[in-house]
């Protein structure tokens, strides 16, 4: 039973190390992705609200969408 549990506890202990290397992966590469959108938003919404084409509101409009897309992924 004692070699057992070493073995079991063993795997368990490798799975969660590779659970944690995944997670160490991801949630920075969802940061990044999240940022490269919202920078992307500010830059060519920023050029249409400086030119006239759309409106502010519509920006901020935007930045909240992707808010609420991003939260539930991460």
């Amino acid at each position: 039973e004692i070699e057992h549990f070493g073995k079991i506890s063993q795997q368990y202990v490798k799975l969660n190390m590779d659970m944690a290397k995944l997670y160490g992966v991801m949630f920075p590469l969802l940061i990044f992705v999240a940022s490269l959108l919202n920078l992307a938003v500010l830059y060519f919404g920023g050029l249409d609200v400086i030119e006239g084409r759309i409106p502010l509101g519509t920006i901020v409009a935007f930045f909240a969408y992707l808010t609420m897309l991003f939260w539930p992924i991460m």
